[in-house]
Order: structure tokens, then sequence, then C-alpha cells
């Protein structure tokens, strides 16, 4: 709707600049409503750009910082000044180039010059708000880099004691039933680590079957009442050796 509402004003300007001209260039005689002599506003249409800067600053622009407060805004509303005071000499200057004219084509240099200085700074706020952001993500990179290290450390320390103290551990997530075993484990069970897929039917039914009822019960109640349990049991591994796990 913006960008629709943009062309129809661009369109209109055009056509309204085009007759505009046309209208200049057939002029054969410049009429008093353009320039009067006698008159204090020698060029009293420069009054009517004064009053659509005094319109526009005082009633577009305070909605439009509502919304946007970026510098270029703010500068655009300072560029208000010389631009009315250049039209105010515009509209009592006589001739080209006296010190009216002049002092009115100084003004406009620093109407065209204040937006364009807003546009430089909200540039550079906007170059050091990203660098400041890129430090952020620097330090939460690092942050998370470092703590992934050491868990990896106290991963690989945790794999080394349960090696040598021939200890596995496993966790599992009550609510997906998807169940993760350490390398330890999977050795105790009689497999290469990561060799196959863990389940909680696969390590239950690992169980020789006169201790299965048992362990499934004590593992349901531990997850019912959230406490801990302490068993033995036996397991029989793939190749048909039997082995006494302690569990806790």
């Amino acid at each position: 709707r913006k960008v629709k509402l943009l062309r129809i004003l661009g369109w209109a300007f055009g056509v309204v600049t085009l007759i505009a001209i046309i209208y200049l260039l057939n002029l054969r005689t410049i009429s008093d409503i353009f320039i009067q002599r006698d008159s204090f506003f020698t060029h009293p249409l420069e009054i009517i750009p004064i009053i659509l800067y005094l319109l526009w600053g005082g009633l577009i622009m305070p909605q439009v910082l509502k919304t946007y407060q970026g510098i270029f805004f703010q500068m655009l509303i300072l560029s208000m000044i010389p631009a009315v005071f250049s039209n105010i000499h515009m509209s009592i200057f006589f001739k080209n180039f006296d010190i009216e004219y002049n002092f009115a084509q100084f003004l406009k240099l620093f109407t065209y010059i204040v937006p364009l200085l807003g546009i430089s700074l909200n540039y550079s706020r906007n170059i050091v708000k990203q660098h400041q952001m890129n430090l952020i993500l620097d330090e939460e990179i690092k942050s998370k880099e470092k703590v992934q290290q050491d868990l990896e450390r106290r991963q690989s320390l945790l794999q080394n004691a349960e090696s040598l103290a021939n200890m596995g551990s496993w966790d599992l997530d009550v609510v997906t039933n998807e169940i993760n075993f350490s390398d330890a484990l999977y050795k105790i069970f009689g497999y290469q680590p990561n060799s196959i897929s863990p389940s909680l039917e696969l390590m239950i039914n690992m169980i020789i079957p006169e201790h299965r009822t048992n362990y499934k019960q004590m593992l349901d109640e531990a997850i019912a009442n959230q406490s801990s349990f302490n068993t033995e049991y036996e397991v029989l591994w793939a190749n048909g050796e039997r082995r006494y796990i302690l569990a806790q």
C-alpha cells in the first residue's frame, strides 16, 4: 500500500512539474503574480512553500518521528529551518544575485546538506551498532565454545573413569522413551560403541527372563516416583555369554 501511494505521488509530482514547465515555456510575459517590484514581497509565490514547510513540520513530521526515531528524520526536521528562511529571502529579493538572493541560495545549500549529514550519521550509528552486536555475538560464541569444550572434557573424563572401573551409564527420556548409552555400557552389554541403536526394549530383552520382570517393575516404580533403585541382574550377550550387572 505504501509503495502504491509513493508511486501515485511520484507520478502526480511528475505531471505537475511537466505542466509547469510547458506553461513557463509558453509564457510570453511574466504575470504580476510572479514578480511584484513595488511590494515588500517581490516574489509572493515563495510564500506558498513557506506555508507548506510549516504545515509539514507542524503536522506531518511529529507523526513520522513517533514511528521513525532515527537521526535522519531529526536532521530532516532541522533542515526546515534554513529552508523556511531561504524562501523568506527569496520572497523579498529584488534582482538576481543581490544580497537577499545570494543569502537565500546559501541557506538552500544548508537545506540539502543537513539531511545528507543525517544520512551519514545514521549510517555511522548503524555501523557502530552492528560492530557492537558482532562483538556480543563473538563473546557468546566463545562462551558457548568454552562450555562445549568443558562438556567434551568432562565427557572424556567420564568415559575414562567408566572404562577403568568397568562401569557404564545411560539416560532415558521418559516422555519419548529415547535412551542413550555411554561407550562403556555398550561394552558391558557385549557390543562395540555405537554399533547398535540403543533402546529400552533392547536393554530389557538382554536381561534373562528370570530377572526381567523384577527389573522392569523396579524401573517403572523409579520413573513414577522419581526415585532411584539398586538391583543386580544377569544379561545374555549376543555370543551366548552371561554376565552379572549391578544397576543403580
